[in-house]
C-alpha cells in the first residue's frame, strides 16, 4: 500500500464500540461468534450432536473450527465445523442464515471434498467412514415445516436404504418448542445467556459476552476478521484491476487483429478485382484469337474450292452470311 493512502476515518476504538454492540447483540446463529465460542471445543460440539443425533453416548474425539479442504482442481470449501466422534463418524455443521448458502447441492459438494481427502491412494473404499453434513439455518430452507430432516440415498425401486454412509440433515432453527432440539434451537438464537437452557452455551456464550477476558479475545477476533476482510478486499481490487488490464490487452489485440484482418480482406478483395480484370481481359483476348483463326481457315477453306458455304459456316462457327462476304472478295480477288 502506498505511502499516500488514506487512514481509514473510523479509529480502532471506535471499531471496539462496535465490536462490544455486535457482541451483545449476537447469537450462536452469528457465524463469528459461533465459531469462537465452539473452537476446539468438544464439550459443546458434542452436546449439539448428541441433541441433533439423539445419541447420549456420541463422544467426540477431534473438533476444528473453519476446516478447510483445498481442492486443488475446484472450488475449495471451509467448514464451520468439522469433528470426529469416537466411532470414526465425521461431522460437518454449517450455521446458515440464508437459504442461499444452505443449497441441497452445496450440501453434497461438502460430503464429496470430505471423502475425497479421507482414502489414501490404493485403500479400500469399504474404509470410507460414515459421515454426516448437518446445517442449522436459520429459516425452514427445505420448507417443510419439520423441525429436523434427514436425507439420505435409497433405491428407488424398493425403498431400502442404499447404504453408502453419506448423510445429509437440516435443523430448522425456526422451531423452538419445548423438546431437546427445540431447546437448543432457542439456544443458537437467544442473545441473553441468563435465558438459555443449556448451562454448558450459556457459560461459554456468557464468557464472551460479560467476561472480561472472553470479551476481549472475542474483540481481537472480530478485529482480525476486519483486517483479513480488508486485505481479502485489496487483493480482490489488485485481482480485479490485473484482470481489467489484462482484459484491455486482450481487447486491444483483438481489435488490432480485427483491423489487420479487414486490411487484408481489403486487399484480397482488391487482388480479386485485378484477376477479374485479367480474367476478362484474357477471355477477350481468346475470342479475338479464335475469330482471327476462324476467318483465316474460312479463307483457305474458300480457295480450296472443295466445301460448300454452309459446311465452311458449320466447320469454323462463323455465320452464313459472313462467308457469303469472304466468299465473294475471294471471287473478285481471282
Amino acid at each position: 500500500m502506498s505511502s499516500n493512502t488514506k487512514e481509514p476515518s473510523v479509529r480502532p476504538a471506535d471499531f471496539r464500540q462496535k465490536y462490544l454492540n455486535h457482541i451483545r447483540e449476537a447469537c450462536l446463529m452469528d457465524d463469528d461468534f459461533f465459531q469462537v465460542c465452539f473452537q476446539n471445543d468438544k464439550a459443546c460440539t458434542e452436546l449439539v450432536l448428541r441433541i441433533i443425533m439423539q445419541k447420549e453416548d456420541l463422544h467426540i474425539l477431534e473438533v476444528q473450527t473453519q476446516h478447510t479442504i483445498t481442492n486443488l482442481e475446484g472450488h475449495s470449501v471451509r467448514l464451520d465445523v468439522f469433528a470426529t466422534d469416537s466411532d470414526g463418524i465425521q461431522y460437518d455443521i454449517e450455521i446458515q442464515n440464508s437459504a442461499g448458502g444452505a443449497v441441497p447441492k452445496r450440501a453434497r459438494y461438502n460430503s464429496s471434498l470430505i471423502d475425497g481427502k479421507i482414502l489414501l491412494p490404493n485403500q479400500d473404499y469399504r474404509l470410507l467412514p460414515e459421515t454426516y453434513v448437518i446445517f442449522i439455518t436459520r429459516n425452514d430452507v427445505l420448507q417443510k415445516g419439520l423441525p429436523i430432516s434427514h436425507i439420505d440415498r435409497r433405491i428407488n425401486e424398493t425403498g431400502d436404504e442404499f447404504g453408502d454412509g453419506s448423510h445429509i440433515i437440516y435443523v430448522n432453527a425456526e422451531i423452538a418448542d419445548n423438546s431437546p432440539l427445540g431447546k437448543l434451537m432457542y439456544d443458537f438464537t437467544c442473545t441473553e445467556p441468563k435465558q438459555m437452557n443449556y448451562k454448558l452455551l450459556a457459560e461459554k456464550t456468557g464468557h464472551f459476552k460479560y467476561e472480561h477476558e472472553g470479551v476481549n479475545h472475542m474483540c481481537d477476533f472480530l478485529e482480525e476478521l476486519r483486517q483479513d476482510g480488508r486485505k481479502e478486499a485489496e487483493e480482490e481490487a489488485r485481482a480485479a484491476i490485473a484482470e481489467a488490464r489484462n482484459e484491455a490487452a486482450e481487447a486491444r489485440n483483438e481489435a488490432a487483429e480485427a483491423k489487420n484482418q479487414a486490411a487484408e480482406a481489403k486487399n484480397q478483395a482488391a487482388e480479386a478485382r485485378n484477376e477479374a480484370v485479367e480474367a476478362r481481359a484474357e477471355i477477350v483476348r481468346q475470342q479475338e484469337n479464335a475469330r482471327k483463326s476462324a476467318v483465316k481457315n474460312a479463307f483457305k477453306m474458300l480457295l480450296s474450292g472443295k466445301l460448300t458455304l454452309d459446311e465452311i459456316a458449320e466447320y469454323t462457327s462463323l455465320p452464313l452470311d459472313e462467308v457469303k462476304e469472304f466468299a465473294a472478295i475471294t471471287s473478285g480477288a481471282q
